[in-house]
């Protein structure tokens, strides 16, 4: 599912580039791009499960957190890009979004030879004749993508400032897998413990509804800058935490609120 998203997201980007050049008969511009700054619709993500072969295996209920509409607003952080097509001179279609994806692969671990697990090694012997443990590389992989959907009224056109109003549609999806290959055996007993039977992850989605507030600033009549914030906010969001294959799923929701909230910056070009 999660690549999935991530094609959607990058199909929808690059319709969005191709579009740029385009304008209208009379040589108005007709669409806009711009880098934002501040805080964007990403969920935070709460632990993963732990591996069953831990001394505590006790799955979390702990609910997904809304980091971006919260008091911890910042202007110094890029947080995607945003694409306008203007219908007419007062009002305009927005799509904006961004993505993180990480992956890092599995490697076995190897268990080495020491006098105190082998005989055949004589304990005066130096130590370079003994094989040291190589530890595993627990496989990490997750995806964040946040897009939304709306759209704009302006209030006042053709001067140097441009404020408007608008409706926005936000939705964040996030998944974070991981293995843990560790398998260790008793020299003396000969037992083997492994760390994971299968994959633990944690799957996470929000949704909800914006109201924005905002203004551009034109420098000239293909740069702008401008100024957003959200004065009504509220999203939606669960969790489902997968501890092992064949195990009941763990799951909890959040409902967040916000006012006067996730301020952004932008600096954008108009085609």
């Amino acid at each position: 599912m999660n690549y999935k998203i991530l094609q959607v997201f990058t199909l929808c980007t690059l319709l969005g580039v191709s579009t740029l050049y385009a304008q209208s008969e009379d040589g108005s511009k007709k669409f806009s791009m711009a880098i934002l700054f501040g805080n964007g619709i990403y969920l935070a993500e709460p632990a993963i499960p732990n591996s069953p072969g831990g001394a505590d295996w006790t799955i979390s209920g702990e609910a997904p957190y809304a980091s971006g509409i919260s008091n911890n607003n910042q202007l110094t952080n890029m947080i995607g890009a945003e694409f306008r097509y203007f219908v007419s001179s007062k009002f305009a279609l927005k799509f904006n979004g961004s993505g993180i994806f990480r992956n890092t692969p599995a490697a076995d671990n190897v268990t080495g030879v020491t006098p105190a697990t082998s005989a055949a090694v004589d304990p005066n012997s130096p130590s370079a004749g003994w094989i040291p443990n190589y530890s595993a590389t627990v496989m990490d992989n997750s995806l964040n993508v946040n897009v939304s959907l709306g759209g704009e009224y302006y209030i006042a056109t053709g001067s140097k400032v441009s404020p408007y109003v608008g409706v926005m549609v936000p939705f964040a999806y996030g998944r974070k897998s991981q293995y843990n290959p560790t398998a260790n055996v008793d020299m003396v007993t000969g037992l083997a413990t492994i760390a994971d039977v299968g994959t633990r992850h944690i799957e996470t989605i929000g949704f909800g509804g914006q109201l924005v507030f905002g203004a551009d600033y034109n420098i000239s009549e293909n740069f702008y800058l401008g100024l957003e914030i959200k004065p009504v906010s509220y999203l939606y969001a669960y969790n489902t935490k997968f501890p092992a294959p064949g195990l009941e799923t763990r799951g909890a929701d959040t409902h967040t609120y916000g006012f006067f909230t996730q301020p952004v910056f932008k600096i954008g070009v108009r085609f």
